[in-house]
């Protein structure tokens, strides 16, 4: 195993101890038994997805610049007293802020992690197996998740706030990986000389036409869809009165579905092709809406599968669309700013969906959910089967000439 097999090895363990989740069981209780609001918990997040919002190019930058393996390093140290306020604190001013503070935690990781992954790859003469590698990571990550699930649920049945404390020591392992990992090869050699001001104008570029375009907005308009529904998460789990202690069981099937999911996402890809997998995935989200909005009983945490399913096989199929039509040299900066494309839409509706849940109702803003999913993912794929169709043109043209 040469230096960049050890690095895709150690990816995968960062990115399992990362998503280990023990306190995702219980993030929107334990945020609600503060006293907070639906409409104040999801300001939360869009606090958090602004600082995201604004860090995301500058990290990205950063990250394609400077440095990957310091760009990993700079998101567990900032995560580490950003975390322990937002537990400690009973102010919802203070958690707010730190919440903000793990935005920026996660605009350093975003991009790069998947960047640091292909370039890793391509070190050790691999990158046709990133779509592979990229659903073996999310499928180890879901085993972790599975434990983190079971024992956060247990956890909590004791205190909402041991599994927080047990996230909180897990960022410092995650750390030491980090700054055990190799820079990749192309950092080796004397930094570019374009200025930067260049460097962010060709990548937007690249994130809003050239080849990767069209991913990159499908990708960075579908994302907040998922961000939103797994905080509706709980809230649904309490409605249908699935009691707290048996949340961690959920919470251990569904990543174990998920990584079996992206695990396959490459076969399933090759089957259904581009086109089926950019209607499978809103197709399938916006029916778990729907029926969530509509069925209010215990069976109904089945219709959460139907998440699980969608959002596994979106990353890594939409990760390999993107990742194989950028230069490495501009990689984590168009993820970057396909991230903040993402954040400030999460940042205008979220808001909107806590007053919606507040004044009406879950199963209200759930139908809504439903609706605009199916409808984006619509036009979407009118507009993929339209280009589709003009590039199919142009060649028979170009070929008759």
């Amino acid at each position: 195993m040469n230096t960049f097999d050890r690095n895709i090895t150690k990816l995968y363990w960062m990115n399992a101890l990362s998503g280990s989740g023990f306190h995702f069981v219980v993030y929107t209780l334990f945020m609600l038994s503060k006293g907070f609001s639906m409409q104040q918990f999801f300001l939360l997040g869009t606090a958090k997805t602004l600082a995201s919002l604004v860090a995301e190019v500058p990290t990205g930058m950063f990250s394609d610049r400077v440095s990957r393996k310091w760009s990993l390093v700079i998101a567990s140290i900032v995560a580490i007293p950003s975390t322990l306020f937002m537990v400690t604190s009973g102010s919802f001013v203070a958690v707010l802020i730190a919440t903000a503070f793990t935005g920026v935690s996660a605009a350093f990781v975003s991009g790069t992690d998947t960047a640091m992954l292909y370039d890793s790859l391509k070190a050790a003469n691999k990158e046709g197996e990133f779509h592979q590698a990229l659903g073996r990571m999310r499928w180890y990550g879901s085993w972790a998740t599975a434990l983190g699930g079971i024992g956060g649920g247990l956890l909590a049945s004791r205190s909402l706030s041991i599994p927080f404390w047990v996230a909180f020591g897990i960022i410092f392992p995650v750390l030491f990986i980090g700054l055990a990992l190799k820079e990749p090869p192309r950092f080796a050699e004397p930094a570019s000389m374009e200025p930067q001001r260049v460097h962010l104008k060709e990548s937007i570029k690249h994130s809003l036409a050239k080849p990767a375009g069209f991913f990159v907005l499908y990708a960075a308009l579908s994302s907040p869809f998922f961000g939103m529904s797994y905080s509706l998460w709980q809230p649904y789990l309490k409605l249908i009165s699935l009691p707290v202690a048996y949340f961690g069981l959920f919470y251990a099937v569904e990543p174990l579905i998920c990584g079996f999911v992206s695990r396959q996402s490459a076969s399933i890809e090759k089957r259904i092709g581009m086109s089926g997998s950019l209607l499978l995935i809103p197709l399938l989200l916006g029916l778990a809406f729907l029926l969530q909005s509509q069925f209010v009983f215990l069976f109904g945490i089945l219709f959460l599968f139907l998440h699980s399913v969608s959002e596994s096989h979106f990353k890594p199929t939409l990760e390999t669309y993107i990742n194989l039509r950028i230069p490495s040299s501009r990689r984590a900066t168009v993820l970057s700013f396909k991230n903040m494309i993402s954040s400030l839409q999460y940042a205008v509706l979220a808001p909107f969906l806590g007053l919606t849940i507040d004044v009406y109702s879950l199963q209200t803003a759930l139908l809504v959910l439903g609706i605009t999913v199916l409808m984006v993912g619509l036009v979407f794929y009118v507009v993929f089967r339209m280009q589709a169709k003009t590039i199919m043109q142009n060649k028979e043209a170009s070929y008759e000439q």
